[in-house]
């Protein structure tokens, strides 16, 4: 707001003279009141509009009207290219921690598989899951299956023992195996059908 009254009276002449529009009353406005940046009228000495920079406006004019057909495309399209890197991306990501998330589930098995080859007590009956420490596969588990093979003497045969989990999960893994085999000297190597890229670390293709 302006003071009452201006800074600096206005010149005899100016008071009659009818004001013009906002930048061009150069003759009719006293300079701003000090501290407020606000001009005002030689005939009332009230505050007109603050002076507003004109690109300032075109740039609220143009906010106002909103995006064109053409933005709108160009996010679209910057969108769409994004998705179409970022999915696959992600797909394989699942893939492969879903394959890594079932040989988990069958490497437990291994140490109390190797222990009772070792001790040589088991007897020549099958091995079950829960005889080396496994669970049943439920709904809610990577392993749709896991089968162990030989289905007889597995305690005393030299090598061959095999622990096999059938995946669940995503497309590109789901019905895939992951299976530990052991060899003569009690080492476990892991092999499956997985792809390549879906691949978990220390498995070799089938």
């Amino acid at each position: 707001m302006c003071r009452p009254a201006c800074s600096t009276p206005p010149p005899p002449a100016a008071a009659a003279r009818p004001l013009r529009r906002l930048g061009q009353a150069r003759a009719s406005q006293h300079p701003p009141t000090p501290g407020t940046g606000i001009a005002c009228s030689a005939a009332t000495a009230k505050p007109l509009r603050p002076f507003i920079n004109r690109s300032w406006r075109v740039f609220m004019k143009r906010v106002q009207q909103g995006f064109t057909l053409i933005e709108l495309m160009i996010v679209v399209a910057i969108i769409g290219i994004l998705a179409a890197i970022a999915l696959p991306a992600f797909q394989n990501y699942t893939a492969r921690s879903q394959a890594t998330a079932a040989l988990a589930d069958i490497r437990g098995g291994v140490t109390a598989f190797e222990e009772g080859i070792q001790r040589g007590d088991r007897g020549a009956g099958a091995v079950n899951l829960v005889d080396i420490g496994l669970y049943t596969p439920n709904a809610n588990t990577r392993c749709s299956a896991i089968t162990i093979t030989p289905a007889a003497n597995a305690w005393t045969v030299l090598s061959g023992q095999q622990i096999e989990c059938t995946i669940r999960g995503n497309p590109a893994v789901n019905g895939d195996f992951i299976r530990l085999t052991r060899n003569a000297a009690g080492q476990w190597a892991c092999t499956t059908d997985v792809l390549p890229e879906h691949r978990p670390v220390g498995c070799a293709a089938s």
